[in-house]
């Protein structure tokens, strides 16, 4: 491959993210969560189900992630990126919740998201049960770093490689209500200050927008 050529795949790779930070968002790709959440709303007893989920802050030199596409029972509820949270109510009494990664996708340009997102490395599914619980708080994060994920197209090609074999870069852990709700208020402060996080990034009316666009709004 010459070096024109991959410039240019380069080039190719980044416009997307160029044209985000220069002020022209592509809905399609926007988080469609809240950057805040009205707690005493959302806790009231009104006879449904509920999940809260919410992508973990990344560390230093753990910025590759676009946002992680997400699916109960496999009808698309939504995307989440740092610090975005997501609240999912249901009459159900077992539901089965999917993180899909629209990164890594056997491509090296734009690749499928939101309702469209191929599930190159599969999903990862967890399975939440209400019979004893009513409420589930989850955080969705990655042990992945801009290195374990290669800073090149070669270290991209072959992290893609072994993600296929391994599975979802993203995993769910859960988490007691308490330290939930305190964790979304520690990244909710930490990333109003951290350069291009999409708490920085986006404002709620673009959230909204987003929601719109890819029909998840409540």
């Amino acid at each position: 491959m010459t070096k024109y050529n991959l410039k240019l795949i380069l080039l190719i790779l980044i416009l997307p993210l160029l044209a985000n930070c220069a002020g022209t968002l592509n809905y399609n790709y926007v988080p469609t969560g809240y950057k805040t959440l009205d707690k005493a709303s959302l806790l009231k007893n009104d006879g449904f189900n509920k999940v809260f989920i919410m992508e973990e802050g990344m560390e230093t030199f753990n910025s590759w992630n676009t946002g992680n596409d997400y699916f109960v029972d496999g009808q698309y509820i939504g995307k989440l990126a740092y610090g975005i949270a997501l609240p999912y109510k249901t009459k159900k009494n077992k539901i089965s919740l999917v993180v899909a990664n629209s990164f890594f996708c056997g491509k090296i340009t734009t690749c499928p998201t939101g309702r469209q997102n191929i599930k190159y490395l599969g999903g990862r599914i967890i399975e939440i049960d209400f019979s004893q619980n009513k409420e589930h708080y989850l955080i969705s994060y990655t042990d992945e770093t801009n290195f374990s994920i290669g800073g090149s197209l070669i270290g991209m090609l072959a992290a893609q490689k072994r993600l296929k074999s391994t599975g979802e870069p993203f995993k769910f852990r859960e988490v007691s209500k308490d330290i939930w709700w305190k964790m979304h208020d520690d990244l909710n402060g930490r990333g109003i200050n951290k350069r291009w996080s999409p708490m920085q990034r986006y404002q709620e009316s673009d959230l909204q927008q987003a929601r719109d666009l890819q029909g998840v709004s409540p």
